[in-house]
C-alpha cells in the first residue's frame, strides 16, 4: 500500500512539475503589445537588494515537495495537488489576460551565478501574482495540517513559518518581485488552501496506517 502511495506521489509530482513548468515559461514568450510595470512600493525600498538570498528564493521547489512526501493520506494528497494546479491555473490566466513585469536591479556584476542563471532563464514577466508566494503559502498550511500527526509537531510547524517567511523576503531581497505581487500571491495561495482544507479531511490517523491510493 505505502509502495503504491509513493507511486501516485512521484506521478503527482511530475504531473505539477510539467503543468507548472511549460506553460509559465510559454506565457513569457508571448510578445504582448502591453505589459504592465509593477509599482515598488515602501516596503520594497525598506528591504535591501541581497542576490545572496537568492539560495533560500530556490528553495520554495522543496516546500511542496516535502508536504507531499510527509502526507500519508490519499484524498489529502489529492487536494493539495488540485490546488497547486489550481493556483496555477488562476495566475496563468491572469499572466496572460493582465501581463506584468517586475522592475530588476540594473547592476548586478556581483550578483553570485545562481542569480545570473536565474535571470538568464527567467524573464521579469508573470510578475503579479507571484507564484513563488502562492505556492509557497499554500504549501505551508497544508504543512502545519499535516505535521499534526507528527509528536514533535510544534518544531515542524515553527521551522515551516520560518522557512516560508525566508523565501518571502528573499524574494523581496533578489528583487524578483515586488511587494504587491507578493501580497496576492500570498492571498491567492492562502485563499485556495483555505478552501481546499474545508471542510477539514477526515483523518486516518487516529485510525493508523494508510488509506488506499485507489
Amino acid at each position: 500500500m505505502f509502495d503504491r502511495l509513493l507511486k501516485h506521489k512521484l506521478l503527482i509530482l511530475i504531473l505539477l512539475v510539467v503543468w507548472g513548468g511549460l506553460p509559465y515559461h510559454f506565457i513569457q514568450k508571448i510578445d504582448f503589445t502591453k505589459v504592465i510595470t509593477m509599482p515598488s512600493g515602501r516596503i520594497d525600498y525598506l528591504i535591501p537588494i541581497n542576490f545572496d538570498f537568492v539560495w533560500i528564493y530556490h528553495s520554495w521547489l522543496l516546500l511542496p515537495i516535502a508536504v507531499g512526501f510527509l502526507t500519508n493520506m490519499w484524498s489529502l494528497l489529492k487536494r493539495f495537488a488540485w490546488s497547486i494546479f489550481a493556483v496555477n491555473a488562476v495566475s496563468f490566466l491572469v499572466f496572460v489576460c493582465l501581463p506584468t513585469e517586475a522592475p530588476r536591479p540594473i547592476d548586478v556584476a556581483n550578483a553570485p551565478k545562481l542569480y545570473l542563471w536565474t535571470i538568464q532563464i527567467d524573464e521579469p514577466t508573470n510578475a503579479c501574482p507571484s507564484l513563488h508566494a502562492s505556492v509557497t503559502v499554500l504549501s505551508s498550511i497544508f504543512a502545519i495540517f499535516v505535521l499534526g500527526r507528527f509528536r514533535w509537531a510544534w518544531l515542524g510547524r515553527a521551522f515551516t513559518v520560518l522557512w516560508a517567511i525566508g523565501i518571502l523576503w528573499s524574494t523581496l531581497a533578489t528583487r524578483q518581485h515586488v511587494f504587491i505581487d507578493i501580497a496576492i500571491g500570498s492571498l491567492l495561495g492562502a485563499t485556495v488552501a483555505t478552501v481546499a482544507l474545508w471542510p477539514r479531511p477526515e483523518s486516518s490517523w487516529s485510525r493508523g496506517g494508510l488509506e488506499r491510493a485507489f
